[in-house]
């Protein structure tokens, strides 16, 4: 299998592991990015005490704008969404943890309720973003 070095210098080098995770502010001390959890417990999970869900209100949550037409998906329309398909591809298609799960898509606001809707299933995913020509600039 080919390894893949980055040119960039590891940024591991120039800080200590605990400071890349723990919050500036030294009287919470908090994890920034929790070792403990899942990325679906960490955004989604209002038991967590790191979802923002359960932290803000609604209104400080950005969400996802297309650039283009202006379409706004919240966080928890994000959510919703992601269960929904995340269930459908569990008992409908028979997708399982740890199966491999390719995304095709061009770049656009729900390609995350995808990736996130693998995510909560515990899928392997890979991706493959497809561009409009000139839409890079």
């Amino acid at each position: 299998m080919p390894i893949f070095k980055s040119k960039h210098p590891d940024i591991v080098g120039k800080l200590r592991h605990d400071e890349i995770r723990r919050s500036q502010r030294p009287e919470t001390n908090e994890l920034l990015v929790p070792d403990n959890v899942t990325i679906w417990e960490w955004l989604f999970e209002e038991s967590s005490k790191y979802c923002p869900l359960a932290k803000y209100p609604e209104e400080q949550l950005a969400g996802f704008v297309d650039a283009a037409t202006k379409e706004r998906v919240s966080w928890k329309d994000v959510k919703s969404a992601a269960i929904f398909i995340s269930t459908a591809l569990t008992r409908d298609y028979g997708l399982r943890k740890s199966d491999t799960v390719s995304l095709f898509s061009r770049n656009t606001i729900w390609y995350p309720v995808m990736l996130f809707a693998a995510m909560r299933i515990g899928m392997c995913i890979t991706v493959r973003i497809v561009c409009q020509i000139g839409a890079l600039g």
